[in-house]
């Protein structure tokens, strides 16, 4: 007959709890890993990039107007670049400039060039006269009330002023 006293019940229960337990943590980090995995690929998506350049002069096209997806644009930079990051297959776009015939091209991965149309437009004669120089009656008006607008003259006087400071940031893209 085999006999188990109270300590080797206990050592065999609790071997076999942590056998079990060390599985059960064993399986959560390999489906945590997965998940985090599908989640990081899924966020990727799709990136394309291109150049858009006059058909003539093969001279860059700076912002051209990019549209794709019927509600999403992006616009080239200054030499006629552009970045089109999606989570979704772009099969087109369709590119638009001012001077430009308006285009629908295919996109190609891992680069597109397209070529935009120049249009030609001819415009009617403009004749420029001789005039008097608006700047110049301002001037003479200026002049001829300085007393009354001196500041120095009058008792009191107050004025507001501001500082303007422009900051533009240019995003870098992943090449």
């Amino acid at each position: 007959m085999f006999i188990f006293d109270k300590n080797t019940v206990y050592s065999f229960w609790a071997k076999e709890h942590f056998k079990v337990y060390s599985y059960f943590c064993f399986m959560q980090r390999i489906l945590l890993t997965f998940f985090l995995l599908l989640m990081n690929l899924w966020s990727l998506g799709q990136v394309y990039k291109g150049i858009v350049i006059n058909q003539q002069t093969s001279e860059p096209v700076p912002f051209a107007a990019i549209r794709y997806e019927k509600q999403h644009g992006v616009m080239t930079d200054i030499d006629g670049n552009f970045i089109i990051a999606s989570h979704h297959q772009i099969d087109s776009v369709h590119i638009s400039s001012i001077g430009y015939h308006p285009r629908r091209v295919a996109l190609v991965k891992p680069f597109t060039l397209i070529k935009l149309k120049p249009k030609i437009i001819a415009l009617e004669e403009v004749i420029i006269v001789p005039g008097v120089n608006p700047a110049l009656r301002l001037v003479k008006n200026v002049i001829e009330h300085r007393n009354e607008n001196n500041p120095y003259k009058l008792e009191r006087f107050s004025y507001r002023a501001y500082d303007k400071i422009i900051f533009y940031h240019q995003p870098r893209y992943a090449e």
